[in-house]
């Protein structure tokens, strides 16, 4: 047995079960649970640019990317700011990905 050094996200998910009970009685707790999901991609990003690994940074940007598609649904937002969102969003996948294919070829 060795032990293995844990990563703060990791601990993150101890936090979801309580809030989403408590969840249940207060509407405060979704802005909570949306920022711990927001950090966790923004984690999961730096993570990938940080190893250089495209899956790890992809998987961040996915992360974002269900939160943000969640916010679709749950807010009313008009379809000119949708479509903003979606155009940036999708931008942001292609860009962060070309750098990262620049800076591995770079090295």
């Amino acid at each position: 047995y060795r032990s293995k050094k844990l990563d703060p996200i990791q601990w993150v998910f101890l936090f979801f079960i309580p809030l989403f009970f408590w969840g249940l009685q207060s509407d405060w707790v979704v802005v909570v649970m949306n920022i711990l999901v927001l950090a966790i991609g923004l984690r999961t990003i730096k993570e990938g640019t940080d190893t250089e690994h495209l899956g790890i940074l992809n998987y961040g940007l996915l992360i974002i990317a269900a939160l943000i598609a969640c916010r679709f649904f749950d807010a009313d937002l008009s379809f000119v700011f949708r479509g903003i969102l979606f155009i940036l969003l999708g931008l942001a996948f292609f860009l962060l990905n070309y750098w990262m294919l620049k800076r591995r070829k770079d090295a």
